[in-house]
């Protein structure tokens, strides 16, 4: 299996639906914009994957451990990738 090198991505992401639907479960303040994520990736799946998972690692820091589910559920029903960016190395 070849080693596979990671490529240095900008993911815009859009959170409006996401933050409504949190506010309903009590959290304001979640994240401030622009929404836009650097990860490094294998390929563009991968850099969304990421960028999904650290979106998801700072909202359930904000939250109380029994939310979980919610958030998860409110994250994948409307979070939304916009644009990405293959930055040049």
């Amino acid at each position: 299996m070849k080693n596979q090198q990671t490529i240095s991505y900008r993911v815009q992401i859009e959170l409006k639906e996401v933050l409504k639907e949190l506010r309903k479960l009590g959290l304001s303040e979640v994240l401030t914009g622009p929404y836009w994520i650097k990860v490094q990736g294998k390929d563009p799946d991968d850099a969304c994957f990421i960028a999904f998972k650290k979106v998801e690692s700072t909202i359930k820091n904000k939250f109380p451990r029994h939310l979980n589910k919610d958030v998860n559920d409110t994250l994948r029903k409307h979070m939304r990738i916009l644009k990405l960016i293959a930055i040049p190395q």
